[in-house]
């Protein structure tokens, strides 16, 4: 009990330093997505959830928003854009928090819902570092430590509180799973079997880093099997499971439009995102073959993770005491590198485009770095006198925990947060018609989720008055509205029109 409110105190100082930046404002740096998220739990939230074929929904419920692509998806015969480059787990579990706290769909909750996933996270890695290695020595820090090397990286300082999409939830839902298999391999009972099939499967329907997941473990338990000469039941249950949640989501998402019109979203999607496609199909050029796509990644790492050079040198030493004294089992690498790097691995060679393109990419080899640093710190441990150990914990860890605070404001101060969207979103409250489709003229974020989210209105790019009514008849709508607005949300003109 005293270990775990120590964690809490712990989590809590993480939360105290990000305080500053936790309020009811859509940063700029990824804001985007958290108001993507926050748009289909509001429409879900005022209209129903079941009167959208519980999918993830982004047009909001006015006439004039009505068959206006906004974001990448699929349109039914209503009217009614979808969101399907990923299944829906991702947005029900933030949905029915909010229900069942009696909470309104708002950048607060979401943050509130992110914060609990980050320290359930946490948790997770300081009970997976302390399972690895209670079968070879006794270490009491070594746990507590990989918790606050997860906690204090920039990127989950920032990417688990500030933003929310669907890889916030699969990242908790990865390392819990992770832990699970541990205690499966250890001891196949059935309980430990049902869990581990409930929480792949919800690794499966919130993201594609689930079906890496559940290949690496088909593959680990099959060779198990093989050696024991047993039926394979995990792994079939990790067929079974994949095959169960594709088919889910094939058979709901084509519930929206047909079939062939999801095909065609999911292939055009993964063209843009895999960036095996040449940089004329990628997003922003963002291509295997192009050498700018590496630098981009290299910055994600170097600028997320820049506080783990501090504990690189401790590290190496601890590596050649494990060497020396071979305290840790070569399996216990064996099974981090199997399930925790290597999905890693798959996931950004497989979609390189959104790995080099995202920020947020990295934020899953947050789990592997985390694990791994404290396996190699728990062998330091145990080769150095208590006092001297505690001496040096207690020194790098509070250098790293304010290096990492320090880079997370470095990294993310000057993006701020913005007014402008909320300035745009409150003259088309006050200007707009729900019947009228609406063009602006204006760059992100003014165009972007953000406002969409703020206005709860789809809004469309128009250079002038012409190309606005030339979309508006595309729209198949009769009225529209035509902004101009400067970069600071502020409407310069406002133009109704009526088609003839």
């Amino acid at each position: 009990m005293k270990r775990f409110l120590l964690l809490v105190l712990i989590f809590i100082i993480s939360v105290a330093v990000r305080y500053p930046v936790i309020n009811n404002h859509l940063s700029m740096h990824h804001g985007w997505v958290t108001a993507h998220t926050l748009l289909t739990l509001q429409t879900w939230n005022e209209d129903g959830i079941f009167n959208f074929h519980a999918a993830p929904v982004y047009t909001p419920q006015n006439e004039g928003d009505k068959f206006v692509p906004a974001l990448a998806g699929i349109t039914d015969a209503k009217g009614d854009s979808y969101y399907v480059s990923y299944p829906p787990l991702g947005f029900y579990a933030p949905y029915f928090f909010m229900k069942l706290f009696f909470l309104q769909p708002t950048i607060l909750s979401l943050i509130i819902f992110n914060l609990l996933l980050h320290f359930l996270s946490a948790f997770f890695i300081y009970k997976i570092v302390r399972r690895l290695i209670k079968n070879n020595y006794s270490s009491e820090f070594a746990p507590i430590i990989a918790f606050i090397i997860y906690l204090f990286t920039p990127a989950t300082l920032w990417f688990q509180c500030n933003v929310y999409f669907v890889d916030m939830l699969e990242q908790f839902l990865w390392i819990a799973t992770f832990y699970v298999t541990l205690k499966l391999i250890d001891e196949e009972n059935k309980l430990t079997i049902f869990l581990f099939t409930v929480l792949l499967f919800a690794c499966c329907y919130t993201e594609w880093m689930g079906l890496f997941y559940a290949f690496m473990a088909f593959i680990y338990f099959g060779i198990k099997s093989i050696r024991k000469k047993q039926i394979p039941v995990i792994s079939l249950i990790c067929l079974g499971v994949v095959l169960l949640s594709i088919g889910l989501f094939v058979w709901q998402y084509s519930q929206i439009s047909g079939l062939n019109s999801l095909i065609e979203s999911l292939t055009n999607k993964y063209k843009t995102r895999s960036g095996f496609y040449g940089e004329n199909t990628s997003e922003f050029g963002l291509s295997i073959g192009n050498p700018d796509s590496f630098s981009r990644l290299w910055e994600h790492y170097f600028t997320n993770y820049f506080n783990l050079i501090l504990l690189l040198p401790i590290i190496i030493l601890a590596y050649f005491f494990i060497r020396k004294k071979n305290l840790l089992q070569n399996s216990y690498w064996l099974i981090a590198i199997v399930f925790l790097v290597v999905p890693v691995l798959m996931h950004h060679i497989i979609f390189f485009n959104f790995t080099s393109l995202h920020d947020f990419s990295v934020l899953k080899s947050a789990v592997p770095l985390s694990v791994i640093s404290g396996l190699l710190i728990a062998s330091f441990e145990n080769n150095f006198r208590k006092k001297i150990f505690i001496s040096i914990s207690c020194i790098a860890l509070m250098l790293y925990s304010i290096i990492g605070v320090k880079e997370f404001y470095s990294v993310y101060h000057y993006y701020g947060l913005t007014d402008s969207c909320e300035k745009l979103a409150s003259s088309i409250i006050h200007n707009t018609k729900s019947d009228e489709a609406i063009f602006i003229k204006g760059e992100y974020p003014l165009v972007s989720p953000m406002t969409y989210y703020q206005a709860h209105r789809l809004v469309t790019n128009a250079s002038d008055l012409i190309e606005a009514k030339n979309r508006c008849n595309q729209f198949h709508h009769s009225k529209g509205v035509f902004m101009e607005c400067d970069a600071n949300g502020n409407c310069l003109s406002i133009q109704h029109f009526t088609l003839q």
